[in-house]
């Protein structure tokens, strides 16, 4: 649990349901399990998180104004995070899901030497429509 969170677990392909056993999944001594980031992450808590990662932006910067869209029912639409000085992104962004698309055009987020990571964690998001980035 994270903040009351749960996270998800697996081992190998298996995904560990709450409440099963290393034996119900045939997990002997020295097996290695795989640990998510927490299911549910808000848009706030990423939004801090990135902060923490690159100090000369604000969470004013990345959701405030025109940046984040939600739909009708409140669920999160898209993000335009254009011509920020981004060069991190936390693992934590994963957990968020989006119908329409991720803007990531003219920041840091595509670059050395932090892009492996970057694009590890961007692996893992939901988008319904484009993640637009530049790579170099």
């Amino acid at each position: 649990m994270d903040g009351g969170r749960k996270r998800r677990c697996w081992f190998g392909e298996d995904e560990i349901q709450e409440g099963e056993t290393f034996e119900d999944h045939d997990i002997e001594d020295g097996g290695r399990l795989m640990v998510g980031e927490p299911i549910g992450a808000s848009i706030e808590e990423v939004a801090s998180n990135i902060v923490s990662l690159n100090m000369r932006i604000t969470i004013t910067e990345l959701i405030g104004g025109k940046r984040l869209k939600r739909n009708p029912d409140g669920t999160l639409h898209s993000w335009n995070l254009s011509r920020l000085e981004l060069e991190r992104l936390p693992g934590s962004i994963a957990a968020l899901s989006f119908t329409g698309g991720v803007n990531l055009k003219a920041t840091g987020i595509g670059t050395e030497p932090f892009r492996s990571k970057n694009l590890e964690v961007l692996s893992r998001m939901s988008v319904g429509g484009q993640l637009a980035m530049d790579c170099q």
